[in-house]
């Protein structure tokens, strides 16, 4: 194994989030079947931005890593949940990808006006947004 792949799979390890036992399930919303009982269908990353505080009128955003992965019942079956996962913590679950249905957001990853909150941490507490359209985006210009 070459030296820069190692120090990437050092770097990956000290970055992944630390959970509380090696078999920590994360907290899904009503109805969400656990995530052992599913098959992962692929994903992908991206920086997303982040409201880190407000000071004023002013709000100052950081960008962090977002992780969207799909799930489903089994390899060749249609994808039935899109779940972001920003620093490792499950953000948000869609369980409807493909109607009309509003996704559900954990409280303490995603305010309620759809921004991811940078340093966040889970509480379980899910609600699903108010209208489909309404996700996390991140700044809005001002109209």
């Amino acid at each position: 194994m070459g030296i820069a792949l190692r120090w990437l799979l050092i770097v990956v390890w000290l970055a992944a989030p630390v959970r509380a036992g090696a078999d920590a399930t994360p907290c899904l919303p009503p109805g969400i079947p656990a995530l052992s009982t599913l098959v992962r269908m692929g994903g992908h990353g991206r920086t997303v931005l982040a409201r880190s505080e407000s000071i004023g009128d002013e709000v100052i955003w950081q960008q962090v890593g977002a992780w969207t992965s799909y799930w489903g019942p089994a390899p060749g079956f249609a994808v039935q949940y899109m779940l972001i996962a920003i620093g490792g913590e499950i953000a948000v679950v869609d369980d409807h990808p493909y109607d009309q249905d509003p996704a559900w957001y954990d409280t303490g990853m995603v305010s309620s006006d759809g921004d991811y909150v940078h340093r966040g941490s889970p509480t379980c507490q899910w609600k699903r947004f108010p209208a489909r359209g309404v996700r996390p985006q991140g700044p809005q210009p001002k109209t």
